[in-house]
């Protein structure tokens, strides 16, 4: 069952249908579904059988139970009952339901071999109070309810099993009824008689009683006269009747030597075969006794076995005593060699002493032996080569105390304690200071529960930490305790310097964006107030030059200075410009002054005007509140993901979301920006490059301020960038 060999299922239940009763076998899993059944129904398998009674009765305490009585569906066949039995594995959980139809044949011929008076009217029901047999009202045809069963049921409650009732049925005289429950099978044995069939089964008893009594005297007479005569005749009856037992005595114990499946031969002093059964022939392989007989002894036997075989002949020869019991290695015909236990006593063989050899054929159970020594060995291999320690403990005093029983090399090496010093001690006795860890109380749960538990554990001393131990304990079939574990301190220190440094490194990562975003408002605002400043006041005086020199009168160098004041003035306009351009890559104004929103559909904008890729804007949000940093974080985010549509995507449209984001467990709200493109669909690889820089930027920036990004491409059908922004209660949005 719990290999799910199907085939080896059918064999056992195969075997169960073998009764006459049983009508069908079947196996289910633990929620009823039906697993496997014999006779083999393959439409079947599958079926919900939760619903039957037998299931709800097994399943409630996961005990043997049979169920209410039913009819069988298969030709006209008597009624039947569910018996049903859990499967436990090795760990004794419930794996699966083995259940039978069982037919109630067995309970007639159970029944009628009790000597009841004809009076007595004999009942058994089942918990529902069915009538299962009757030898009174017809029950097999269909399912009968017991017409006591209201008031038997209600006197059951009271543990009262003599009942007195009136059936409107028949007379009006009294009935009485003994009830005999049947455990926790649920069925009721019920006996029911009139006050009438009392006084009449008491009077039959009495003439009965009289009756044996005189024939019990004229068979003393008849004996008295027949004595003389029967004594003339008994030894010579006694003599043919041991004569013909003893014959008879001989044949059996040749049958039952010719039927054993041990091999038995009767041989001679000298070793000659007088008698040999089929058995020794299916040991050693031959197909006649002759055969077996004309075979040089040498060759019956493994080498070793042969000189063995030579030494006991030459000590039986001598008179020496040998002893009567051996193992010998033969060789088969075939030339496999097998292992024999071989027993050798004296006996009487028609009438002269002859020795009896039995042989059994111990190859199975010596395999067996082998396997399980280098079974052991490999264990005991491994248990002491370990890396890992290990200890086995004994149970004693109810769970309460826990005994070494075995302890491995690396044990000894992290504890500091030899095998021999602790074998047979209790733990509190070699580890005083365990209650402070409390692994013993893990100890306990584990012998209890039966469920294994890892338990890393400190180890403190003088209030100073000393290291960490990992603690793996679980409970064996046998009920013994094994613990394994590890020395993991430097791991541990390893981790946190690791840990450590990860902390440092991402707070670096965190004052190094800070620092570079103070600089690009420090130089943003030096551009735009030092350096656009300086360039408008030189526009406004090429613009006065320009209109002085136009009031003057014509010449050709005033044409000419004209034209170059003009350039320069345009020149200038196309500088303040890009000073302005600059100034808002590195810091645009419109997110410090009119926030996140309308700096993403400006900056949405500039992507639409320079890369001519049609945008889409969408957000369920009218206004965002949060810290400048993680503002500042969100919008280079996004201008990173911009970025990469622009270089990477050869995307057609871009659609950008914000919107709320769902509540968690702990009812923290947050802001979701989902960005999509149509493009090419960025892949696995590209999402894991460690040399794609833009994406560990971005995951760096969520990192700062405990959001999430999740980045999925799908082959031909765009990019979905999805950041999830947390956001404190109570914020405005």
């Amino acid at each position: 069952m719990k290999n799910k060999d199907l085939a080896g299922v059918h064999r056992h239940l195969s075997d169960l249908k073998k009764n006459a009763e049983i009508d069908l076998t079947f196996v289910t899993d633990t929620r009823g579904i039906l697993w496997a059944n014999f006779p083999v129904f393959p439409e079947a398998i599958g079926t919900d059988l939760s619903s039957r009674d037998w299931y709800k009765g097994i399943s409630s305490h996961w005990k043997p139970y049979i169920s209410t009585v039913f009819k069988l569906i298969v030709g006209d066949k008597p009624l039947a009952v569910s018996v049903c039995v859990p499967i436990f594995d090795e760990k004794e959980r419930v794996i699966g339901i083995l259940g039978s139809s069982q037919r109630l044949g067995f309970l007639v011929d159970a029944i009628q071999k009790v000597p009841f008076s004809p009076y007595t009217t004999v009942n058994v029901i089942d918990r529902t109070g069915h009538i299962l047999y009757s030898n009174k009202f017809p029950y097999q045809e269909s399912i009968t309810d017991y017409r006591f069963f209201p008031i038997l049921e209600a006197a059951l409650k009271e543990k009262n099993q003599q009942i007195e009732i009136n059936d409107p049925q028949k007379d009006p005289e009294k009935h009485y009824l003994t009830v005999v429950p049947m455990g926790d099978i649920g069925w009721s044995v019920i006996i029911e008689r009139s006050l009438k069939d009392i006084y009449r089964s008491e009077f039959r008893r009495f003439i009965e009683i009289g009756a044996i009594s005189f024939l019990l005297f004229l068979l003393i007479i008849f004996f008295l006269v027949y004595l003389r005569k029967a004594t003339l005749f008994r030894k010579t009856e006694e003599l043919l009747h041991a004569e013909t037992k003893l014959r008879q005595s001989e044949e059996n114990f040749h049958h039952s030597l010719d039927d054993l499946p041990m091999g038995v031969r009767i041989v001679t002093v000298e070793g000659e075969t007088i008698y040999a059964n089929r058995a020794i022939l299916d040991i050693y392989g031959y197909d006649s006794m002759e055969d077996l007989k004309t075979t040089p002894v040498e060759k019956r036997y493994t080498p070793e076995s042969h000189a063995d075989f030579l030494i006991r002949r030459e000590k039986r020869q001598q008179g020496l005593d040998v002893p009567s019991e051996y193992t010998i290695n033969i060789i088969r015909k075939d030339d496999e060699v097998r292992h024999l236990m071989v027993l050798r006593r004296g006996i009487l063989w028609d009438g002269e002493r002859q020795f009896q050899v039995l042989y059994n054929d111990i190859t199975d159970r010596k395999r067996a032996e082998e396997a399980l020594w280098e079974s052991e060995t490999r264990y005991r291999e491994l248990f002491d080569n370990i890396s890992s320690g290990v200890a086995i403990y004994e149970v004693t005093n109810n769970g309460n105390d826990f005994i070494f029983k075995d302890f491995n090399r690396a044990g000894e090496r992290l504890d500091g304690d030899r095998k021999e010093d602790i074998i047979g001690k209790s733990i509190s006795q070699v580890r005083p200071g365990i209650n402070e860890f409390g692994l013993l109380e893990v100890f306990k749960r584990v012998w209890a529960t039966g469920i294994s538990e890892h338990y890393p554990a400190k180890f403190y001393q003088d209030e100073q930490l000393q290291g960490w131990y990992d603690n793996f304990v679980y409970r064996l079939p046998s009920g013994e305790i094994v613990a394994v574990y590890d020395d993991i301190t430097e791991r541990k220190r390893a981790e946190e310097e690791l840990r450590t440094s990860r902390s440092q490194l991402r707070a670096f990562s965190t004052r190094l964006q800070q620092i570079r975003e103070e600089e690009r408002v420090m130089i943003a605002r030096e551009i735009h107030d030092e350096m656009g400043g300086g360039l408008t006041g030189l526009k406004m005086a090429l613009s006065w030059l320009l209109h002085k020199m136009g009031d003057a009168g014509p010449c050709e160098e005033r044409v000419a200075l004209m034209d170059k004041i003009r350039t320069s003035n345009a020149l200038i306009d196309q500088m303040i410009q890009v000073v302005r351009r600059i100034s808002t890559d590195l810091r645009p104004s419109v997110l410090d002054d009119l926030g996140l929103i309308a700096a993403l559909e400006w900056q949405l904008s500039e992507f639409t005007s320079r890369t001519e890729i049609p945008h889409e804007f969408a957000t369920t949000v009218e206004y965002v509140n949060m810290e400048e940093d993680t503002a500042v974080a969100v919008f280079r985010i996004f201008q990173e993901a911009l970025t990469n549509v622009m270089r990477h995507a050869r995307a057609t449209k871009v659609a950008v979301f914000l919107r709320e984001g769902e509540r968690s467990l702990f009812g923290d709200e947050s802001l979701v920006l989902e960005i999509r493109d149509n493009g090419r669909g960025i892949t696995e690889e590209e999402i894991l490059n460690s040399e794609s820089l833009g994406l560990l930027g971005m995951k760096e920036r969520v990192l700062t301020f405990g959001g999430e990004l999740s980045i999925r491409g799908e082959p031909g059908s765009g990019t979905a960038l999805v950041l999830q922004i947390p956001r404190n209660q109570g914020e405005a949005s």
